[in-house]
């Protein structure tokens, strides 16, 4: 008799046999009444025990891939062990003997497997990275069409390659291969699953899970795949940065001849030097070094923040060395500009509303604002789709940006750090070097502002700077 759904009276949801009476006899129609009576309550409590196994079922397969989210997302700075887990995870949540797991790689059209038997392979010693073309194979055939292949019977089935269970002694008996596709919809990768342990065969809630966890799987790979990018470009950026700073190196001999003598007095380079009316330019571009440490020096900065005098040296050297030499913004311009802001600090009244950090920043950053300047402004840089441009155009002024990298890689040079002995915190030190560097690049010099009656000096002394 049959055993009706209690949601649908329709639908039968099992069927129930009685079968030999007692003493020969035959059923009659009171035994099929008393038979339908019993099986409506059956029908509730079939019902509730399919429904409670179907929850725990949900439950167990919610708190594997919570597990496997877990487990991925703590190994993606290393793409090999990534692998090696995937596999893992794939072979826990289906019940499989055996995992393989292919990359795709397009510009070779072939699929790539550094881990090929999770089984057999170690992580500190993988095996040789393994290629064959992207149609080949059954994981080929799903690597090209994105298809979901369950093969009940291996050595049935035309794709399979029976060599390789010759070769290793492995008897392959199904195999479920599923795609793992990024979130463009575009396959990554192509996961194979070996002789489902506990069945004759990989069920069709064996596919659905595989293809939930294939999406974890695949923003897994992505997001490692990113980090390995981001990493390089640190290492290449630092890289960069180590070779820059080694053309531009400084010898000892120079620091040494610039610190060991004492530092001038504002009136050895010139009577009216602290002034507005004295010209920059007119001092040869070999003493400007020793003339920026006059004013570092006039300005009581080197005592008040106790930098020591050839770490000073030094910077101020390899500042020198970080500017090219392009008509207008080379290193002669920036010794300009510094001495600019320095006549305003001796003669402005109203320059104390500076705070002392803020002078030494903004002493620091007209030395700096147009580090490795190329010659050409923010636009041309991004029309020209320059690697400047590229690095710097998401973060906002494109040149500002490069100027305040340069400086900060200066800073970070050994025996560089004039900031060495200062106690605020280095993201306030940066954040004030570069809004400083902002306002002398754009010409909004906040000590110009303060100063009233002093805006001709601009005009007097543009031709300098």
């Amino acid at each position: 008799m049959p055993v009706y759904s209690k949601t649908d009276p329709c639908r039968v949801m099992a069927v129930s046999v009685v079968y030999d009476k007692r003493n020969n006899r035959r059923f009659t129609s009171r035994d099929e009444g008393r038979m339908k009576f019993v099986l409506c309550f059956c029908s509730s409590v079939l019902h509730n025990t399919l429904s409670y196994q179907r929850e725990r079922y949900l439950k167990s397969q919610t708190m594997s891939l919570l597990n496997v989210v877990e487990v991925l997302f703590t190994h993606m700075d290393n793409m090999d062990l990534l692998l090696q887990k995937i596999m893992e995870q794939a072979q826990e949540l289906a019940n499989a003997e055996r995992c393989s797991l292919f990359l795709v790689d397009y510009d070779a059209q072939e699929l790539v497997a550094k881990i090929f038997d999770s089984a057999v392979s170690d992580i500190d010693q993988p095996s040789a990275e393994i290629r064959f073309p992207l149609t080949q194979g059954i994981a080929g055939y799903v690597a090209s069409t994105g298809d979901v292949l369950n093969i009940r019977d291996a050595y049935s089935h035309p794709l399979f390659y029976r060599d390789v269970d010759l070769s290793t002694g492995f008897r392959t008996r199904n195999i479920l291969c599923f795609p793992i596709k990024n979130e463009d919809g575009q396959i990554i990768g192509v996961a194979e699953l070996c002789n489902k342990i506990d069945g004759d065969y990989f069920t069709h809630e064996d596919e659905n899970l595989a293809m939930q966890f294939s999406a974890y799987c695949a923003i897994s790979i992505h997001q490692s795949m990113l980090y390995k990018d981001v990493t390089e470009s640190q290492q290449r950026s630092r890289l960069a940065n180590e070779l820059m700073l080694y053309h531009m190196q400084v010898e000892d001999t120079e620091v040494k001849s610039l610190s060991k003598n004492p530092i001038m007095k504002p009136y050895e380079i010139g009577a009216t030097f602290h002034q507005c009316s004295f010209l920059p330019r007119s001092i040869i571009e070999d003493e400007t070094p020793a003339a920026c440490m006059t004013m570092f020096q006039d300005m009581n900065l080197v005592k008040k923040w106790k930098i020591p005098v050839d770490v000073l040296s030094r910077f101020v050297l390899l500042v020198q060395k970080g500017y090219r030499n392009p008509l207008y913004h080379n290193w002669m311009h920036a010794f300009s500009v510094v001495h600019f802001c320095y006549t305003l600090y001796k003669t402005c009244s109203n320059f104390g509303f500076l705070q002392e950090l803020e002078i030494l920043s903004l002493m620091v950053s007209t030395l700096c604002h147009d580090l490795d300047h190329r010659g050409t402004n923010n636009s041309f840089q991004i029309s020209a789709k320059s690697a400047i441009a590229a690095l710097y155009s998401s973060e906002g002024s494109v040149m500002e940006r490069h100027h305040f990298a340069q400086t900060l890689c200066i800073l970070n040079a050994e025996g560089c750090n004039i900031f060495q002995n200062i106690s605020h915190s280095v993201s306030l030190l940066q954040s004030i070097l570069y809004l400083s560097i902002v306002c002398v690049r754009v010409g909004v010099c906040a000590c110009v502002h303060a100063c009233n009656g002093l805006f001709f000096v601009s005009n007097t002394v543009n031709f300098w700077i």
